[in-house]
């Protein structure tokens, strides 16, 4: 890790570029991502941008949740990369779950379907879910080693492992049986 400031006047608001380079094999390193994003967002947080309060924050997620499940909207919560801190995280998605049960209570169409945190999505009681995102295609470039191909490749590898068209959610209980 690296600091490389925008001047040299070398006080303790010295502002510039943070550098993080992991190495090793992309299977050994590649869950290090998240956690490094995480704790990138939530320095800057604590230390530049401090002109915030956790004040009012469960009731703005589920204003947010109450526009999007009205209009009928289909989300999913994907914020641990980017959050202040853990607490403000827990408090947007109490907001949002609280936004859920109303809209639920209205008949609205709308849906909260889940969370990317897996911590978050037990204490809530919703699914945990994820996407391909750029891992699944950079795993197969390494594994193939080949980047000229490894979109085409893992596009044919998910298809012929799953199907054409899946979408399938199970409930928690289900997920956690077996």
């Amino acid at each position: 890790m690296t600091f490389l400031p925008h001047s040299h006047i070398g006080d303790d608001d010295e502002r510039g570029d943070l550098h993080i380079i992991v190495k090793g094999k992309w299977v050994e390193t590649i869950l290090y991502e998240i956690p490094l994003l995480a704790l990138t967002s939530e320095a800057y947080f604590k230390f530049i941008d401090r002109d915030w309060t956790y004040d009012g924050q469960v009731e703005n997620a589920r204003q947010k949740g109450l526009r999007l499940i009205e209009a009928g909207c289909i989300v999913s919560e994907f914020g641990s990369r980017r959050r202040r801190d853990y607490h403000t995280h827990d408090l947007v998605l109490k907001g949002l779950m609280q936004a859920q049960q109303q809209g639920d209570e209205k008949g609205w169409t709308g849906k909260i379907t889940g969370t990317s945190n897996v911590h978050f999505a037990m204490k809530y009681n919703i699914v945990p879910v994820g996407t391909v995102a750029h891992e699944w295609f950079m795993g197969v470039a390494a594994i193939t080693n080949s980047y000229k191909t490894a979109t085409e490749t893992a596009l044919d590898y998910w298809v012929a492992t799953f199907g054409r068209g899946v979408y399938h959610t199970v409930s928690l209980s289900e997920r956690y049986s077996n």
